[in-house]
């Protein structure tokens, strides 16, 4: 295996101000991530490392500087699923 499947944790998560300006918002490094997703209200923000198939939700940050808190792990996607459900397609 090679690419996000192996390594070290060497990415970092971070966002764009109105001011153009970009804050790193993540802690901790994580290897790649293929899904970031927020509810209307823009409160919780769900993040998933793929390589692990873990999806965690956040506390989103308000305020300029402030880091994402309160990681809660929501699901873990079980290995090998099947893409597709119906076997007689």
């Amino acid at each position: 295996r090679s690419g996000s499947s192996e390594g070290e944790n060497n990415a970092g998560l971070y966002r764009l101000g109105p001011d153009l300006h970009y804050e790193r918002i993540l802690d901790y490094g994580f290897r790649v991530s293929n899904c970031i997703c927020f509810p209307a209200d823009g409160k919780t923000m769900y993040f998933c490392d793929t390589p692990t198939r873990k999806v965690y939700a956040f506390d989103y940050p308000q305020g300029k500087g402030e880091m994402l808190r309160n990681r809660r792990l929501v699901w873990t996607v079980p290995p090998n699923p099947n893409p597709n459900p119906n076997p007689n397609p």
